[in-house]
């Protein structure tokens, strides 16, 4: 499973990250997770707020840091 966590601020891309890691812990994932805090390529993808947590290339939240709990779920509609 392919995450993209995209933040011009890398402190809320790395919680983020790190709410993703635990998510995929917690429901035994193995997930390859990408940061990117690049302004040029963060406007290529065309997201109207950040951060934004993308899975498999589908958005699955923007303007906000989602809870593990939440990133659990989404992540399991993935199987």
């Amino acid at each position: 499973m392919n995450i993209k966590i995209v933040d011009l601020d890398n402190t809320k891309a790395k919680e983020l990250e790190n709410r993703v890691i635990k998510a995929a812990l917690g429901i035994n994932r193995d997930v390859n997770t990408l940061l990117i805090c690049d302004r040029e390529e963060a406007r290529k993808l065309k997201l109207k707020s950040y951060p934004a947590l993308m899975i498999n290339d589908n958005l699955e939240s923007e303007g906000r840091i989602v809870s593990t709990r939440e990133i659990m779920k989404m992540l399991k509609r993935y199987e």
